[in-house]
């Protein structure tokens, strides 16, 4: 059995905070699984609402890969 993280990237919650500190906060968690053993990750694209932060999922994946390399990739949602 693998166990993953499905990363929402949701402004919900984050009133009055930069979108940069969003980022932040998410890449952290992601290191944070990947570190704890989590096997995956999985980006969420929800483009045409005003919470998400990922317009494009490959772009996150690719970067998410270069940071966590030792962990899969893959979409949700």
């Amino acid at each position: 059995m693998d166990v993953g993280m499905m990363m929402v990237f949701a402004s919900y919650g984050w009133d009055d905070c930069p979108d940069a500190h969003v980022w932040e906060e998410e890449i952290g968690l992601a290191r944070l699984a990947a570190d704890s053993g989590f096997d995956c990750l999985w980006s969420a694209e929800h483009h045409f609402n005003d919470y998400s932060f990922v317009p494009d999922n490959i772009n996150l994946m690719t970067y998410l890969t270069a940071i966590c390399p030792d962990i899969d990739v893959g979409t949700a949602a």
